[in-house]
C-alpha cells in the first residue's frame, strides 16, 4: 500500500509525517554527496550508521540490540550503528 507523498515525492512516514527518500532518491543523494560535494564514502556511512543508532535508541532505550548485516553499505551502516550503540553502553550483537 502506498502512502502519503510530500511535494517532493518523498512518503510521508508515521505520526509526524517524516518524508523519507525512496531508495532510488537515497542513492542519487548518496551519489551526489560523494561526486559533486565531494564527502568520502566513508563519512556517509558513519553519519548513516550514527544516525540509525541514535533512532534505534530513541525506540529501544533498553535491551540488547542485535543485527544482521551483509558486506554492503547497509551492513556497513548496520555495524557503525552497533558500534555507536555500544559506546553508549548498550549490549549489541552483530
Amino acid at each position: 500500500m502506498r502512502g502519503r507523498t510530500d511535494r517532493h515525492g518523498h512518503e510521508i512516514y508515521g505520526r509526524d509525517g517524516v518524508a523519507l527518500p525512496t531508495a532510488a532518491q537515497a542513492a542519487a543523494i548518496d551519489t551526489d554527496a560523494r561526486e559533486r560535494v565531494g564527502v568520502p564514502g566513508r563519512v556517509l556511512m558513519e553519519s548513516a550508521g550514527r544516525s540509525a543508532a541514535q533512532l534505534i535508541h530513541a525506540f529501544r532505550p533498553e535491551g540488547r540490540i542485535v543485527a544482521v548485516a551483509g558486506p554492503g553499505n547497509n551492513g556497513g551502516d548496520a555495524v557503525v550503528a552497533l558500534r555507536s550503540l555500544r559506546a553508549w553502553g548498550r549490549d549489541v550483537a552483530l
